[in-house]
């Protein structure tokens, strides 16, 4: 049964898209080609007809605000990749690749801006079910692969191990939706728990059947700040732009203490297993240097060069293609400069922004950003391709149009 006051034609939109989202994140699933994210395309395009054609939505104001913001993201990316490009010499291969994953992040923007202009605060919801519609077709095509007792042998074994994931339950490790299930868990929580505790529990399963300790970590704190803070609305802004700073000055802390060893050494010390991360960092650490005079290597720098190498006594390189740590990457690719604008750019520049056109969304904002530089720790989720969708997507649920609005009067009401 379609929502009341849904048109026909509204709800067969709806079913569309969640169909498009589920199809296009099937792209997770092992051995399924990446070129099923290709099924975004048609969503994007409807919408770009209908705002060419005037069609009168009340997202058009906010939806507009949103794309220019993150426009302007995408423009500071492909300056700074161009400007190294040319800096570097970089090779064909190596501009051509990295000029295709700025494609695919603008598309995660073109994505996020059409969802909500075409459904307004109803977007984040479709999303949602058309992730939860993705993860059952991926249960199905994982018990097809390992039978029902392989699969029952690993859900044992996960459970009783903590997270430790073989077989079926590795099938269903999908990096990529499972952090976005952790901002799906931030959406439900601010959109009330209470009034939605079903699609908050299926969100809760569904990132835990990832198990992503680093995801968890950053839902913690996401939780944490959000008793803190919801009964404080005037303190949000302030804290964005503390918090930003702090995180900006850590980040880059973190990644001299793992240049001069200080990591490796203290995980060794206390016997923790790092998952290859030590291995990884040696492996890099000929590859960049700290100081300000470092310039950058060049977008998707680290995945060509781990592509490339073959070296006896490391990790499978060119089957990891990264390195698992978002501050890292940043900065080996971007150099001293670049790891401050890019990080500037969101824990800065956006809260201001946000405060200016959208500051309703502040609350939001500042849980998604929290929760995405704590698994910037450990993954590469800076630039997953769903995780984008729906960091981007999520605030814009929350915004108001182009008006001064005072966050109190509206913060803690539910959408």
């Amino acid at each position: 049964m379609r929502p009341s006051g849904t048109s026909f034609t509204e709800a067969l939109l709806a079913a569309l898209y969640i169909i498009i989202t589920a199809v296009g994140t099937l792209s997770l699933f092992n051995g399924l080609p990446t070129a099923l994210k290709a099924a975004y395309v048609p969503l994007v395009l409807l919408a770009a007809v209908l705002f060419l054609c005037g069609c009168k939505r009340e997202n058009k104001k906010v939806s507009v605000n949103y794309l220019k913001q993150y426009l302007l993201y995408i423009l500071l990316m492909f300056i700074m990749t161009s400007i190294l490009y040319v800096v570097q010499k970089a090779t064909v291969r190596h501009i051509v690749r990295g000029y295709e994953k700025l494609a695919f992040q603008t598309l995660t923007v073109l994505i996020s801006v059409a969802a909500f202009y075409m459904f307004g605060r109803k977007a984040m919801d479709y999303t949602f079910y058309g992730f939860v519609l993705f993860y059952l077709i991926s249960i199905a095509l994982a018990l097809v692969k390992t039978g029902f007792s392989g699969a029952w042998s690993s859900i044992c074994l996960f459970v009783t191990s903590f997270g430790n994931a073989t077989g079926f339950m590795k099938l269903l490790e999908l990096h990529d939706a499972v952090f976005a299930f952790g901002m799906f868990i931030i959406y439900y929580l601010l959109k009330g728990v209470k009034k939605n505790i079903i699609p908050f529990c299926a969100a809760v399963f569904f990132f835990l059947i990832g198990f992503k300790r680093i995801g968890i970590a950053g839902v913690v704190l996401a939780l944490a700040m959000y008793l803190i803070l919801r009964k404080k609305p005037k303190h949000v802004f302030a804290v964005s732009l503390i918090l930003g700073g702090l995180c900006m000055l850590t980040g880059f802390a973190y990644i001299a203490v793992i240049k001069y060893n200080i990591f490796g050494a203290v995980m060794n010390r206390l016997n923790l297993n790092t998952m290859g991360r030590v291995d990884l960092y040696n492996f890099i650490n000929d590859y960049y240097r700290i100081g300000v005079t470092y310039i950058g290597k060049g977008f998707e720098y680290i995945t060509l060069l781990m592509q490339s190498v073959k070296k006896a006594g490391y990790l499978n390189l060119e089957h990891i293609g990264a390195l698992h740590n978002g501050y890292l990457t940043v900065y080996i690719e971007f150099g001293f400069f670049g790891y401050f604008l890019w990080t500037g750019f969101w824990l800065l520049w956006n809260p201001v922004w946000t405060k200016r056109r959208a500051c309703c969304a502040l609350l939001a904002q500042l849980l998604v950003t929290a929760y995405l530089f704590i698994t910037y720790i450990t993954d590469n989720t800076a630039f997953y391709f769903s995780t984008g969708i729906v960091a981007r997507l999520l605030p814009m649920v929350f915004a108001q149009e182009l008006r001064k609005v005072e966050p109190e009067t509206h913060m803690d009401e539910p959408i």
